[in-house]
């Protein structure tokens, strides 16, 4: 068992500076003061980019995480025990992303990709999976890319297979959408932030429930992961 992971309980400490932040805006009037308001949206706006790019950050590293124990010299399950979404995925991931180089900054020539591509190969050789490839976010952690993360490894509905979990964390009613829209919601917002630098759009209300949403689902999140492993690892198939 790895739940809590080290991703899952370094996210909780980012979400902790994050509620430091919310804790001195807090002190401001609300609405602001015209003379105060520069301070408030600064508050406010770096309190969301702080939380969704620790989100993010956390769902790359919990999927590195849990998955790589499915790696090993030898690989610790036979390549063709695994699902067959984790093999088919995890094979064109690994290839596609050596092929084409690094996702940020330029390629260069193809011949300074031949090391990535002789790795892949031999993880493929070895039977390992490359966990790696598989923990990617590709800059946007909103529902539907959460999503297909999980659908790559076989888990299929992630959000309708994980609403019972989360609702017994979250502990209100909500509707059936709520976790695809929450998400979405926060991360749509963390866009505008960084693209407009306007944050006074988010209300006091949000910085509290944000980090709390956030906070359940990741929790959720990493306790499906851990389960999926220990099920691969016991030959158990994952639901």
């Amino acid at each position: 068992m790895a739940y809590p992971s080290g991703a899952l309980l370094a996210f909780r400490e980012s979400i902790e500076s994050a509620n430091r932040l919310a804790a001195i805006e807090g002190r401001y009037a609300d609405p602001p003061r015209p003379d105060k308001a520069p301070t408030v949206q600064a508050l406010r706006g770096g309190f969301c980019v702080l939380i969704v790019g620790a989100f993010e950050r956390f769902l790359v590293e919990a999927f590195a995480e849990h998955l790589g124990r499915l790696e090993g010299e030898p690989a610790p399950v036979s390549f063709s025990a695994l699902p067959e979404g984790l093999r088919v995925n995890s094979l064109f991931e690994s290839f596609d992303q050596a092929m084409k180089g690094p996702r940020y900054g330029a390629p260069g020539k193809r011949s300074n990709r031949i090391p990535g591509v002789i790795a892949a190969a031999g993880k493929a050789v070895s039977g390992n999976i490359d966990a790696a490839a598989l923990a990617q976010t590709k800059g946007n952690p909103g529902s539907k890319r959460v999503g297909e993360m999980f659908k790559a490894i076989g888990m299929p509905q992630l959000f309708a297979n994980t609403r019972a979990a989360f609702d017994a964390k979250w502990a209100r009613p909500e509707s059936s959408s709520f976790v695809q829209d929450k998400l979405d919601e926060i991360v749509r917002t963390r866009h505008v932030v960084a693209h407009t630098a306007e944050a006074l759009q988010i209300s006091r209300n949000d910085l509290s429930l944000w980090s709390r949403f956030l906070e359940a689902l990741a929790d959720v999140l990493d306790e499906r992961l851990d389960t999926y492993a220990e099920n691969v690892l016991n030959h158990v198939r994952p639901v």
